[in-house]
């Protein structure tokens, strides 16, 4: 009994132990407690939330590639369907870039400057190209197309002695091309990377060097492809066809019957008599409409145009510039000057009463950005979008790699109305090859010689829709008043259909561009152009005619 009494004396002695030491150490866990837990959950929500933030936005996952890796200008169409602001709001957060909708900002690298008009969706923005492979992957995101450089497509040219500075100058033609992957690599390249320096048959090669001959190598990554299925309107520019036109009659009257609405002017230049009659027996004057291209903007995109030339009247609008690099919207080249002397000159020129208007995307060297000629367009085509009269056509006398975002925007413009005349390019290729030749409803011009011979350097193919003169061009200078410069390329010929436009348009009423097109084949003298075309269609240009 005495035993089992020590026993109890024991187990409740333990049992006081126990409960004295709980009621030491309960004040001192619950602070320890407080402090661990409130801290832990705390940025566990804040996770979620970012979380949750980034999801919404589809934020691509971060990078393998160095954050040091250079960036590059990038050219970005989204889908005519796709929720731009959203878009935008994704930059922002994603990309740290912010878009502005001002046509005169420049790219930054916190800064991506919008051009879209019409349907096109389109901005420019400077991305490292890892960036650009993952925007590509975005939804609503039709391409992105790195920045690439078009040239001027005149092989040379030759100062008349009323200019200043050397008799001939040697002039650069090397394209850089646009590697376009939206499209399917091919394993016939056409031989891209090669001189595209081609010289008209009846001249001589210019003996000058020059700095900018060399060729400039296209860049490694100039485009990623969206691999997610979706349909786009990008082009293939190896199958590229142009729609079809028929000679059917049309019911725009393209000429008026009656000679007494027309002007001729005497002792004209060799290729405005050309273009006024079917007979290759030239009769040394030129029948235009009396009209003459009056109210009828023409966009020259180009080098610029000198106003002060004598053969331009008061007629030369007030333009703009987006050339990268560029200090003024000058003519420092000269090329820009007699394409629209060409289009619009008072002697040499197609529609002698048209309005001229410089939109200057390349340098004096003749080099133009890419991203700079979408920029031109989009402000030609804003110009159009807010003028009452609407009667508008753009010259484009330039050449590239295809470029998808180039044909787009100029289709846009098309699909506004504006009528769009290309040089077809000057690499002796085909058409399809290179923009804008390839954008399917411009008007894709190939040059001819004095014979209405195919050039040896024009471009050709299915792509092309009609020839015009294209050698020893004589048209207004950018040297002085009366300075006279003479070319050769697809350069000259394309300025020969967008007066043409213009004269079509103030003599018998403004149509839809493809109506347009349709004028013109039907105007055209069929079966004209000698030599091996390539499967171009052998339409030779002609101004109306009573």
């Amino acid at each position: 009994m005495a035993y089992f009494s020590k026993a109890i004396i024991a187990f409740l002695f333990v049992i006081y132990l126990i409960t004295l030491v709980e009621s030491q150490t309960q004040p001192q866990s619950q602070p320890q407690s407080q402090p661990q837990s409130q801290p832990q959950s705390q940025p566990q929500s804040q996770q979620q939330s970012q979380t949750q933030s980034q999801s919404q936005v589809n934020c691509p996952a971060t990078s393998s590639i160095s954050s040091n890796e250079p960036t590059r200008k990038y050219i970005v169409t989204l889908d005519s369907s796709s929720d731009k602001a959203s878009h935008y709001e994704m930059l922002k957060q994603c990309y740290n870039k912010t878009v502005v909708n001002n046509p005169n900002a420049r790219t930054t690298s916190s800064t991506c400057k919008d051009v879209s008009f019409g349907v096109l969706n389109c901005y420019i923005g400077q991305f490292r190209p890892s960036d650009a492979s993952s925007l590509s992957q975005q939804p609503g995101v039709q391409s992105v197309e790195a920045d690439s450089i078009f040239t001027i497509v005149s092989p040379y040219y030759r100062n008349n002695a009323r200019g200043n500075g050397p008799n001939v100058l040697k002039f650069p033609l090397d394209i850089q091309l646009n590697i376009d992957h939206n499209q399917k690599p091919k394993d016939n390249n056409h031989n891209q990377n090669a001189q595209h320096n081609h010289n008209d048959n009846s001249r001589t090669k210019p003996t000058e060097t020059s700095d900018e001959s060399s060729i400039i190598p296209a860049p490694s990554v100039a485009a990623f492809r969206n691999r997610r299925p979706r349909v786009t309107t990008t082009t293939q520019p190896a199958t590229t066809t142009k729609p079809a036109t028929t000679s059917a009659p049309t019911t725009t009257p393209i000429s008026s019957g009656s000679c007494s609405n027309y002007a001729t002017e005497a002792s004209a230049p060799g290729n405005l008599d050309r273009i006024d009659q079917q007979s290759s027996t030239l009769d040394g004057t030129y029948s235009y409409p009396n009209d003459a291209g009056s109210g009828v903007d023409v966009y020259v995109i180009d080098t610029g145009i000198y106003p002060g030339n004598q053969e331009f009247g008061n007629r030369v609008g007030n333009g703009v510039f987006y050339c990268s690099g560029c200090t003024s919207s000058a003519d420092d080249n000269g090329h820009g000057t007699n394409v629209a002397g060409i289009i619009g000159g008072s002697t040499y020129g197609v529609a002698k009463q048209c309005n001229l208007i410089p939109v200057k995307v390349c340098d004096a060297s003749g080099s133009c950005q890419n991203s700079d000629i979408i920029s031109g367009l989009s402000w030609a085509a804003n110009q159009h979008s807010s003028s009452s009269a609407k009667k508008s056509v753009i010259n484009m006398s330039l050449s590239g790699g295809t470029s998808s975002a180039l044909n787009n925007a100029v289709q846009s413009c098309i699909d506004q109305g504006m009528h769009v005349a290309v040089a077809a390019g000057n690499a002796g290729a085909n058409a399809c090859n290179y923009s804008p030749s390839s954008a399917p409803n411009a008007i894709a011009v190939g040059a001819t010689d004095n014979s209405a011979a195919i050039t040896s350097f024009s471009n050709y193919g299915s792509c092309v829709n009609i020839f015009a003169p294209g050698s020893g061009i004589t048209a207004a200078g950018n040297s002085g008043p009366s300075a006279l410069s003479t070319y050769s390329g697809t350069s000259q010929a394309s300025p020969h259909v967008a007066g043409t436009v213009a004269l079509l348009i103030s003599n018998s009423g403004n149509v839809p561009p493809s109506q347009m097109v349709t004028n013109l084949d039907n105007l055209a003298t069929q079966n004209a152009v000698t030599g091996n075309i390539h499967g171009s269609p052998n339409r030779f240009l002609r101004v109306p005619h009573c």
